[in-house]
């Protein structure tokens, strides 16, 4: 029962700090361009900061995938002696060049 709790609680303190950063946002909003109603720049906020936060994460699980250390002071320039990822390019992404034709 604890263990449930101790989620809620810190599931709730997640959504107070979201929302705490859309009011944020929305007051920022509405302060530079009145255009916007302090509702909309509230709920712009809210998308703004829900993206940045999924896309942070993201990134961190992909560092975290490749085990890179985001910590690590070690030159860059040695070999880690991972093999270089290339993904092949889609077909039609390159132009070719049509060959001129000569006349006369």
């Amino acid at each position: 029962m604890a263990a449930i709790l101790a989620i809620l609680i810190l599931y709730f303190f997640l959504q107070l700090l979201l929302l705490a950063v859309a009011v944020v946002i929305g007051f920022g909003l509405h302060w530079c361009f009145p255009v916007v109603d302090i509702g909309t720049g509230i709920l712009l906020g809210m998308l703004s900061s829900i993206a940045s936060a999924y896309f942070l994460m993201q990134l961190m699980r992909a560092a975290a995938e490749d085990g890179v250390d985001l910590f690590d002071d070690t030159d860059e320039d040695e070999e880690s002696g991972q093999p270089e990822v290339r993904l092949p390019l889609p077909p039609g992404f390159t132009r070719r060049r049509r060959r001129r034709s000569k006349k006369g």
